[in-house]
């Protein structure tokens, strides 16, 4: 997760080669600048994942739900089109029976990404409650979708075009989960881990600060979980 960015990319400089590709598929909108500081730009490539999956015991992770798809492409000055290489990893993924959708501009489903989950991770675990108490109770609901508006703006802010039509993507995202369904956030606050906190509502948090974005929602959240980010 990003809090262990800081060690997990300390060894890469030396394994790399001068065609060698980097994928970043962590949640935020800031592995890739951080991977790119140890191996250069011209290397990474970045994604959102979605897929469910639980770590059982040292080495075996378990994939709990049906998706397992990939988004990925270009994160620095991206291109127009999707880039050669980025097509190349996709059709490699796609033969090992990935669901895999190569973009032009990463940063687009990053951020589509982050504009949903900062805010309903966030939620869930200040609540203590999964997803169904959040999006079942009217005055929950609407704090998360004001929400959901901060994390756009400092988006939009940023110069990322995501899709006009993301609050209501996230609309029917919702309705269509299951209640019970636990934001990883809330399972390791429960379980008294480390939070993936500075990658996702404090990423916003600093972003919306240096863009002039009031975000006094993500602010909030922030501040409850912050005491917590260590584990217990």
């Amino acid at each position: 997760k990003g809090y262990d960015n800081a060690t997990a990319f300390s060894g890469l400089a030396g394994v790399v080669g001068e065609t060698t590709t980097v994928l970043s598929l962590q949640n935020g909108v800031e592995s890739a600048a951080q991977l790119a500081a140890v191996v250069g730009r011209e290397r990474v490539v970045a994604g959102p994942i979605y897929i469910g999956t639980e770590l059982r015991a040292p080495g075996l992770i378990v994939q709990t739900g049906t998706h397992r798809r990939i988004v990925f492409g270009e994160v620095f000055d991206p291109p127009e089109a999707v880039t050669p290489r980025v097509q190349a990893l996709a059709a490699a993924l796609a033969a090992a029976d990935l669901q895999v959708e190569a973009v032009a501009d990463a940063r687009v489903p990053l951020w589509e990404k982050l504009i949903f989950l900062a805010p309903l991770s966030g939620c869930c675990a200040a609540m203590r409650r999964p997803t169904g108490a959040v999006w079942g109770d009217a005055f929950a609901r609407e704090v998360f979708l004001a929400a959901v508006s901060e994390v756009e703006a400092v988006a939009r802010a940023e110069g990322v075009a995501v899709a006009a039509d993301v609050k209501d993507s996230v609309r029917a995202y919702m309705d269509a989960l299951p209640e019970a369904m636990t934001p990883s956030l809330l399972i390791d606050l429960t379980a008294g881990k480390r939070l993936e906190l500075e990658a996702l509502q404090g990423a916003v948090v600093r972003r919306g600060r240096a863009r002039g974005v009031p975000t006094p929602i993500l602010d909030t959240l922030y501040a409850v979980l912050k005491p917590w980010a260590s584990g217990r």
